[in-house]
């Protein structure tokens, strides 16, 4: 995974015209399930409704070169076996453990996964798993599961057999015979270069262990799984993780407590310049933080009257074509900490983005752009920006209304809050 991989990396930051983008036709594309949210004087609004939503039933995408080189940076050699040139694929086959750290994933557990999801784990294999399971060694195990190092040996059978085979002992019972004093932690202190044979060495025989087979693993946080965060959502599915609708996680997206409702005013298009009062921007170390689009640069971008009137009247909310600072720590710097403008009224799980807009018949379609996050039991590394391929979300006019987080370095008035802080 990359944590394993940082001391080979070159920090070498990657062009953000150079991300890729989807080849979603935005204009034909099917939105997402969506449910009317009041929002005071008989009004509503359009939002997604989490609880129809899915991994297993968002769109798919089709990998083009540029985004398979940028998941290069970002998965294993293995999983990126699957996203060939030209294939579509779901966003769990590119979206990792640590990009859902926002909604809980990483509190959850196997068997928690698979309850929520009315999934039987009882016939669920180690080797069902993917990477999850077989990046992992006798060593980090032990470290997951300190219950384990009192395990007899002959009562963890996939340590057993890896042990077997690094011994070349053919016949296991001689083995039985020559260890059956041992426990796990006893074998792995006695020989210490054992620790380090991971799960994955026994192949296809991985399949045939299920997931009882090491005692109390399916019962641990995700999060206390060395390299889970890196791991693509995909290689659960075997417990039900795509079948979970994003409102089954613990911090399930929601409308911000003091998000703001706004009209689509005016679109505008690219003939627009030096836009300085946004309500778009980035998430950085700092939070979720509003970016201007200054100078001689092309600024298209909708204009938002708030309902309440006041300050937030005639605020800029930029397309995605703006790139402003976003991400952070080693992944964020990786990609050169700059990402598409957007906005974060359910908080920071995903963005939502302006994808496309044309000026002259007043229509916008927003976008959901996912990122990458990871961290392991001794580092950090941050977060990617919000570069994922947009999801198409919903298709708007002028004058429909529309949700938007207040950036925490928006000037605001004293009866009114800035966002909810961000998580890091």
């Amino acid at each position: 995974m990359l944590y394993k991989r940082i001391i080979q990396i070159t920090a070498l930051a990657i062009s953000s015209a150079a991300i890729a983008i989807s080849n979603i036709d935005f204009a034909t594309a099917q939105g997402l399930p969506l449910t009317t949210q009041p929002m005071g004087n008989a009004q509503s609004v359009m939002i997604p409704d989490f609880t129809q939503i899915s991994f297993e039933n968002l769109p798919k995408i089709q990998v083009t070169t540029q985004l398979q080189q940028q998941l290069s940076r970002l998965l294993s050699p293995n999983a990126l076996t699957s996203l060939a040139i030209g294939s579509f694929v779901s966003p769990d086959r590119y979206l990792t453990v640590g990009s859902l750290q926002s909604l809980g994933l990483e509190q959850m557990s196997l068997q928690v996964i698979a309850s929520r999801a009315g999934v039987s784990l009882n016939n669920v294999s180690l080797g069902q798993l993917g990477e999850l399971t077989s990046q992992q060694t006798i060593s980090s195990l032990l470290q997951s599961l300190p219950d384990l190092s009192s395990q007899p040996l002959s009562q963890v059978q996939p340590i057993l057999e890896l042990v077997t085979q690094k011994s070349g002992v053919a016949n296991l019972a001689i083995l039985n015979d020559e260890l059956s004093g041992f426990t796990v932690g006893q074998l792995v202190n006695a020989f210490p270069d054992l620790g380090n044979l991971s799960l994955g060495s026994l192949g296809e025989q991985l399949n045939s262990y299920s997931l009882e087979s090491i005692a109390g693993f399916a019962q641990l946080p995700l999060g206390n799984i060395q390299g889970a965060s890196g791991v693509v959502l995909s290689d659960l599915n075997a417990t039900g993780l795509g079948k979970l609708s994003l409102s089954q996680f613990p911090n399930a997206p929601a409308l911000l407590p003091n998000v703001r409702f706004g009209m689509v005013d005016i679109a505008l298009g690219n003939r627009e310049k030096n836009r300085i009062n946004p309500i778009s921007g980035g998430v950085t170390e700092a939070g979720f933080q509003a970016v201007s689009c200054d100078g001689n640069n092309d600024c298209p971008h909708i204009e938002v009257t708030d309902f309440a009137g006041g300050y937030y009247t005639g605020k800029q909310w930029m397309t995605a074509s703006q790139q402003v600072p976003d991400g952070y720590g080693f992944l964020g710097g990786l990609f050169g900490n700059r990402g598409p403008a957007g906005n974060h009224p359910f908080g920071d799980a995903f963005r939502v983005t302006i994808e496309s807009l044309d000026e002259a018949s007043g229509t916008i379609t927003l976008g959901l752009r996912f990122r990458w996050c990871q961290r392991s039991w001794f580092v950090d590394l941050g977060c990617t920006p919000y570069i994922t391929p947009p999801l198409p979300l919903v298709v708007l006019q002028e004058k429909s209304a529309i949700p938007y987080a207040v950036p925490s370095n928006a000037a605001v008035n004293s009866s009114i809050s800035t966002s909810k802080p961000f998580s890091k």
